[in-house]
């Protein structure tokens, strides 16, 4: 039977309230369960005595609760400090807005966690990334070599989740249908499918599921590239030819108190070529903060406007659309050009204007975010839209802009994120792409530095030396709190470790949304 249509249930362990756990995670199917891969590997094959316990360290530990404490340092955030002994020594193993634990963590409980080990005021502390709570009777495995961790939701353990997978695979992973050709496989010496799954999930050695993660990983650009190729082979459709240059456009040129740079009259003259073509344009520019893309996207839109269509500038903020409209109220509002725009803060006498003024024809230029999509707003003729931060928007949504228009308009998307041309054709193949790779006169270039995690404290050092000079610096974090469900640094809680440690001489603040 194929894992595909297989659910879930079938599966030893899994009854209705398991099920309804995995859903959460998107696994419905044993083969949903087969490629819901690990985030990380994490070497079990040493435990460590609490007495060796250094800070820095990340490791394996183990020990009896012999206290738990639930603390609330501030508001919205609270630990959970469980007191840990293991013969040699004693640590406090910690958890954050995780106190639902101290139900689980009783004392006399035996516990094996894994986690980053720290010493401060003589007192041991392991933040915890993940544990097992042990069975009575059961033996602390000194040797548990390389696990998988995976993503979780609450109820569901690292243990449960192993151990499901491993079933899976023994029953199901041969089943399932090989894609690459053999001699594909073996040109790139590439695993079998049903094999690279089982060395994702049970490797031996970081190699090991390197090898795997590689075998899935050609399989899957492979076919994102196949449909790249299947829609631009279908694409072409009418679009709208539009004429060259117009007033507007040499008006708004005149009044600019500044040059374009080569790149950027370069890539205007790869969207203008585009744009006097019959057939729709689809083009990414790409190009670092304070390149001047968003002066080449108001040319495109100017030369829309000119042959008589709407123009249209999507932002994923409300905080960026109103700093866009703003912008463009000086310059092309001067120029006597109708423009409006379009968020969720409107009144209902407002959008009810702009969406009969859209429609009438009467706003040649409209600014807004998704708001720009909703299925009762409509265009009279819709000729370009303009897309900024493309990767804070998917597929359908720049589709659902498109289809605004009566005849399918040209579509301009843009991103500051360097993307390496060869990454670009893989994943926009779909698209034309340009960059604007020079600066304008003064501007300095931004550097990006990728700092790996093993010299976070070399970063920190770099960051106090500019604080020191009299400098601002700021930290982003993907999460506010702490999350059973996504594995990511939370800004509460590394703003409760910076202001502790790295930056205790200095004045810090959390801001949130």
């Amino acid at each position: 039977m194929v894992a595909g249509s297989v659910p879930v249930e079938r599966l030893a362990g899994v009854g209705a309230r398991r099920a309804q756990q995995l859903k959460q995670l998107g696994i419905h199917t044993v083969q949903d369960l087969l490629f819901h891969f690990p985030l990380r590997y994490e070497d079990r094959s040493r435990l460590i005595p609490l007495r060796d316990l250094t800070g820095g360290q990340k490791g394996t530990y183990w020990g009896v609760v012999v206290q738990v404490q639930e603390l609330r340092p501030r508001p919205r955030l609270t630990l959970l400090k469980v007191l840990l002994d293991d013969g040699t020594g004693q640590a406090y193993a910690l958890w954050f807005n995780r106190t639902y634990l101290k139900n689980v963590l009783l004392p006399g409980t035996r516990v094996v966690v894994y986690g980053r080990g720290e010493v401060r005021r003589l007192e041991k502390t392991i933040t915890v990334a993940d544990f097992e709570v042990l069975e009575p009777g059961e033996e602390v495995a000194a040797d548990q070599g390389l696990l998988p961790v995976y993503p979780l939701t609450r109820g569901l353990s690292q243990r449960f989740l192993r151990q499901l997978v491993r079933q899976a695979l023994d029953r199901y992973a041969g089943a399932i249908p090989e894609i690459l050709p053999e001699n594909i496989r073996k040109f790139y010496r590439l695993a079998g499918k049903g094999e690279a799954l089982r060395q994702v999930h049970c490797p031996q050695t970081l190699a090991e599921a390197e090898k795997g993660r590689k075998t899935l990983a050609y399989e899957e650009l492979l076919l994102w590239q196949l449909g790249l190729l299947r829609d631009k082979a279908g694409a072409a459709e009418e679009g709208i030819a539009h004429a060259r240059e117009g007033p507007l456009l040499k008006r708004f040129m005149a009044r600019l108190p500044f040059s374009l740079t080569r790149a950027q009259r370069r890539v205007l003259a790869e969207i203008f070529h585009d744009m006097e073509q019959p057939v729709p344009m689809t083009r990414l520019l790409q190009g670092d903060v304070g390149s001047g893309k968003t002066v080449v996207a108001v040319l495109a839109l100017l030369k829309a406007i000119d042959n008589g269509y709407q123009g249209a500038l999507m932002v994923p903020t409300e905080i960026l659309a109103e700093q866009h409209y703003l912008n463009l109220k000086n310059y092309v509002g001067a120029l006597g050009v109708r423009m409006a725009l379009a968020t969720s803060n409107l009144t209902r006498e407002e959008r009810e204007r702009l969406k009969q003024d859209l429609a009438a024809g009467h706003l040649q230029l409209v600014v807004g975010t998704h708001a720009l999509i909703q299925e009762d707003i409509e265009f009279a003729n819709l000729g370009l839209a303009v897309i900024d931060e493309q990767h804070r928007f998917g597929v359908s949504q720049r589709g659902q802009l498109l289809a605004k228009g009566k005849i399918k308009p040209d579509l301009l998307i843009m991103t500051a994120t360097p993307i390496p041309r060869t990454l670009a054709l893989t994943f926009y193949g779909d698209l034309d792409f340009s960059v604007i790779d020079e600066l304008p006169p003064g501007r300095r270039p931004v550097i990006t530095r990728y700092v790996p995690a093993s010299k976070r404290e070399q970063a920190y050092a770099f960051i106090a030396q500019q604080l020191r000079q009299g400098r601002q610096a700021y930290v982003v974090c993907p999460l506010i709190d702490e999350s059973e469900k996504i594995a990511a640094e939370a800004a509460s809680t590394l703003y409760d470790d910076l202001r502790r440690g790295a930056f205790r001489d200095y004045r810090l603040a959390l801001l949130h949304g």
